[in-house]
This record gives structure tokens, C-alpha cells and sequence, in this order.
């Protein structure tokens, strides 16, 4: 006969703490990862996008909640930080302002078409996206170099004096 030899369990009082298992924390920890990817692969309710368009990863039609032109403003910048034959990054919302030429302002979505990065900086060039490198022309938005193949998305830009307000394309 196997003699079962003492444990430290048979010294605490019944009911007691329990030290836990290294298999336990393994086994909750995981469960906790899984839960964690679940929720964040589900997003928001079924049929809620959070007002981004899956295809270009820009705003999309739910983000129209009234403003002006149309659609929800995104952003109102001064006129005088989009430079001609250059542009701003609006980081926060993501979106780019371009001015290909003087008096001529146009708005695009920040995300870049190809693999939904960002963009980071506008010259004379183009919008680019560090990611893959995707250039982007000024005027159109349409892909002009790298492996982006559609355009960004446009959004409406109207000046009033000094200043740039941006609203989703009517």
C-alpha cells in the first residue's frame, strides 16, 4: 500500500484559501486571451460599422449625422497650414487636406487604401503612407506610386474665409 505523504492543503482549515495551481492560472489565462480576441474580432453590435466604411477604412455613411454640406464636419482647419502643392494631416480623425494649387483645397480620407495604414506626410510629390509606401496624387487622391491600387476616399472641403471645413462627400 502507497502511503500518501502530508500536503500543505491538509494544514489549512477547511474553507480556506487554496494556493492555486500553475495549470489554473494557464487554463484562466487563456481563457482570458480568448475572450479578449473574441470581443475585440466582434466590434460593435451586429450591423454598427462605427460609421467606417470596411472598404476604404475612411468614414462611412453612418458617420452622416448632419452639419454642414451634407454630412458630419470631421475637422475645420486654417487655410493657412495647407501649404500649395502640399497638404495637412488631420491625425485625429484620420484625413488629409491638399492644396494642388493656389485656391484649390481638397479632403481625403487618411487611411490609405491598400492595407488600411494611416497616411503620414504630404509634399509636393503626393500624400504618402509609410507602411508600404503608397504615394497618392495631391489632386484627385488617386494611387500614383507604391502598391495601392484605388484612390482615397474624397471627402467635400469648403473654404469660408480663413478657413478649411471638412464634411463627408455629399
Amino acid at each position: 500500500m502507497i502511503e500518501r505523504l502530508p500536503s500543505i492543503h491538509d494544514a489549512l482549515p477547511r474553507g480556506a484559501a487554496r494556493p492555486v495551481s500553475r495549470r489554473s492560472v494557464a487554463i484562466a489565462g487563456g481563457s482570458v486571451a480568448v475572450a479578449s480576441v473574441l470581443a475585440a474580432c466582434a466590434g460593435n453590435a451586429p450591423g454598427d460599422d462605427g460609421g467606417v466604411d470596411a472598404a476604404t477604412g475612411g468614414p462611412g455613411e453612418d458617420a452622416t449625422a448632419g452639419g454642414a454640406a451634407g454630412g458630419e464636419v470631421l475637422a475645420t482647419v486654417s487655410l493657412a497650414e495647407v501649404p500649395v502643392r502640399g497638404g495637412l494631416i488631420v491625425s485625429e480623425v484620420p484625413l488629409v487636406v491638399t492644396q494642388p494649387t493656389e485656391g484649390d483645397v481638397r479632403a481625403f480620407s487618411g487611411v490609405c487604401t491598400h492595407q488600411g495604414c494611416a497616411v503620414a506626410s504630404v509634399s509636393s510629390r503626393g500624400v504618402m503612407c509609410p507602411c508600404h509606401s503608397s504615394l497618392f496624387d495631391l489632386a484627385d487622391g488617386s494611387p500614383i506610386g507604391g502598391p495601392a491600387t484605388e484612390p482615397l476616399r474624397a471627402l467635400s472641403a469648403d473654404v469660408s474665409g480663413d478657413s478649411v471645413t471638412v464634411t463627408l462627400a455629399g
